[in-house]
């Protein structure tokens, strides 16, 4: 587990597509300054790192390991799981992200339910989701997998490398889970709709082509149909209102 989460720290870290990830990632998502946030699985820290510098963060990560890795200097690192948000008080915090987590717990509504509890009322999620269309398409055209394509097809899932079985969910599924708190999705973006697909290293090690896909990926994260194939979908919830206890 060690050389995998080394390998994943080298690939966030030293590859374009891993970097262009936080780098779309951060255009999207505006936080700040000066609001309470929470980083939900916050892995090598690199978003938390980001807002923390302006805002009052606080981050949750089980993985030691990966907490070694990375960097917590500008913000509050708790080591846990879930277990850690029914100790955090209700209606904290103006922003939660929670960035690819949801796909590998078991209880996934009990888990957003908890999140929700912290949000202010007006308070935004920021949630990031593998997307089965996008992942079909990868399998299809960058993995040259067709198979695999179509097991995912017939929903039999995949597997990430470094955290185990992805289990999708529906965006349906996400909209019922908020009814109970009045939260809404108010904005959807499109994640490495375009950056990965290709398979030309070369290309893909320059600045022009980093630089250009980046530009890209900021003018089709929103337009259709591009938005709807992109590998991640990245939805803004609001919570309306405060309401009874969960």
């Amino acid at each position: 587990m060690k050389k995998q989460i080394q390998n994943y720290y080298q690939q966030a870290t030293e590859t374009p597509w891993g970097k262009l990830f936080y780098d779309v990632v951060f255009q999207q998502l505006k936080i700040g300054p000066n609001l309470k946030v929470l980083d939900f699985g916050s892995g090598f820290g690199f978003t938390a790192a980001h807002y923390g510098g302006e805002n009052e963060l606080v981050a949750i990560e089980p993985s030691l390991e990966m907490i070694k890795w990375g960097k917590c200097a500008n913000f509050q690192q708790l080591v846990g799981g879930e277990e850690l948000l029914g100790q955090l008080p209700r209606a904290t915090f103006d922003w939660i992200i929670c960035h690819n987590v949801l796909e590998y717990v078991d209880n996934q509504e009990a888990v957003l339910t908890s999140l929700l509890n912290l949000l202010k009322p007006g308070g935004r999620l920021s949630l990031i989701k593998h997307h089965l269309p996008g992942a079909i398409i990868q399998q299809a055209v960058l993995m040259d997998a067709p198979q695999d394509a179509m097991a995912l097809l017939e929903k039999q899932g995949v597997k990430s490398s470094y955290f185990g079985a992805i289990q999708f969910y529906e965006e349906s599924q996400l909209v019922s889970w908020c009814q109970p708190f009045k939260a809404e999705i108010v904005e959807r973006f499109g994640i490495r709709s375009m950056y990965g697909l290709s398979q030309n290293e070369e290309a893909k090690q320059t600045n022009d082509w980093y630089q250009g896909m980046l530009r890209l990926e900021a003018v089709i994260a929103q337009k259709s149909p591009f938005a709807e194939m992109a590998f991640y979908r990245h939805l803004i919830i609001e919570k309306k209102c405060e309401v009874g206890l969960f």
